[in-house]
């Protein structure tokens, strides 16, 4: 699994790509991700998805977890592009109701830009 960090200069939100399947081999690479964005001062982050097609037990307590850290720090983190796979466990697994969901990228960084924890 891959994960890519990426932000205009321009921008206060942190868009994260997730490329292979969020399990149990896959989180260590985005938990220490987020661990790096959260002492780097970022709590508005996107997480995207689109290249995701599985998420296990561990990656739903990650994503969690990212998510705790950005609001722990005032801010958001919002899911974008979610395959159809995705969508359904994080449903069928009852977490997907703690999320910001957005079918974009864009999308999502604009939720972020209005939302209660913009600055």
């Amino acid at each position: 699994m891959q994960v890519l960090r990426r932000s205009a200069s321009s921008d206060d939100v942190m868009v994260i790509s997730v490329i292979g399947d969020l399990d149990l081999s896959g989180v260590p690479a985005l938990r220490s991700a987020s661990i790096e964005l959260a002492a780097d001062g970022w709590n508005r982050v996107v997480l995207d998805l689109g290249a995701v097609e599985f998420i296990d037990s561990a990656g739903i307590g990650v994503l969690i977890g990212l998510r705790r850290r950005c609001i722990a720090a005032d801010g958001e983190c919002v899911l974008a592009e979610m395959t159809t796979q995705v969508e359904q466990l994080l449903r069928s697994a009852e977490v997907d109701q703690l999320f910001v969901v957005s079918s974009t990228v864009d999308d999502a960084k604009s939720l972020i830009a209005q939302g209660p924890w913009a600055t």
